[in-house]
């Protein structure tokens, strides 16, 4: 599994992580603009797992998680910027796109060859 370290996470959205170095664990917290909505993402490398939990109004709308994480890159396009997650479930890959700016937004699919 392969993943950004979290100096390239401070460095790209000023977000320090709560960490376990022990489970390779990383949790990351992101506001709106306006402090309604937030996005909890969280990563353990020894696990190879990846959750998102998006909250409104410090209450929770979903969660959404998986194993398998097969890579987490950093990503900036004419979406935003943002964290791409790559899975590989069985030879089926799966993936996540976490836009942390300018909006935020997740989007999850999964798709069979």
């Amino acid at each position: 599994m392969s993943f950004p370290d979290a100096y390239d996470f401070l460095q790209a959205f000023g977000l320090e992580p709560e960490e376990d170095s022990s489970m390779g664990y990383f949790r990351y917290l992101k506001k709106s603009y306006n402090d309604q909505i937030e996005i909890d993402f969280s990563f353990s490398a020894i696990c190879y797992s990846f959750q998102v939990v998006l909250l409104c109004s410090g209450h929770k709308l979903a969660t959404i998680s998986s194993e398998q994480v097969q890579s987490i890159k950093l990503r900036k396009d004419k979406l935003g910027s943002g964290i791409n997650v790559v899975f590989d479930i069985q030879g089926v890959t799966s993936e996540a796109l976490i836009i942390l700016e300018p909006e935020l937004s997740c989007k999850w699919w999964t798709l069979s060859s």
